[in-house]
């Protein structure tokens, strides 16, 4: 008995740099999109309020950023698990923590969110009161 095994075949890896672009492009926008405008805001009023004085947090929070995303992409692949599993593999206080933190951190992000948009529509169009724009914004998230 002759058994066939279809194996898919193996590409060449990219020699050129247009190749390389071509393929080093798509990761560079992905990675940039870990950038959140709530970064780019507060590291922009930090640097006027306080000139240079916070560039190191700045600097710290980025690559805390980095490895820690590195290290749950990491731990999937090699796991196979989210990192919600590997929160309830700690125990049930790990998840009820988290659980707790992300509730509360979603209020306060939500809440930031939404007043911010109705600032932003109350200084574009003055005719409603703030809480009549921030209203809507509120209900959209």
């Amino acid at each position: 008995m002759k058994t066939e095994v279809n194996q898919p075949q193996l590409l060449t890896p990219p020699t050129t740099w247009k190749e390389k672009w071509k393929h080093t492009g798509p990761g560079l926008v992905v990675a940039a999109t870990g950038v959140g405008t709530a970064d780019l805001v507060t590291s922009l009023v930090i640097g006027t309020s306080f000139g240079l004085t916070f560039v190191w947090a700045v600097i710290v929070g980025g690559i805390l950023k980095y490895f820690l995303n590195e290290g749950v992409g990491r731990w999937y692949l090699a796991t196979g698990k989210t990192i919600l599993d590997g929160w309830h593999s700690l125990g049930s206080w790990a998840t009820g923590y988290f659980g707790v933190y992300s509730i509360i951190w979603g209020v306060v992000y939500g809440a930031a969110a939404t007043s911010t948009l109705g600032m932003a529509m109350h200084a574009m169009f003055p005719v409603m009161p703030l809480w009549a724009w921030a209203t809507p914004s509120a209900v959209s998230f």
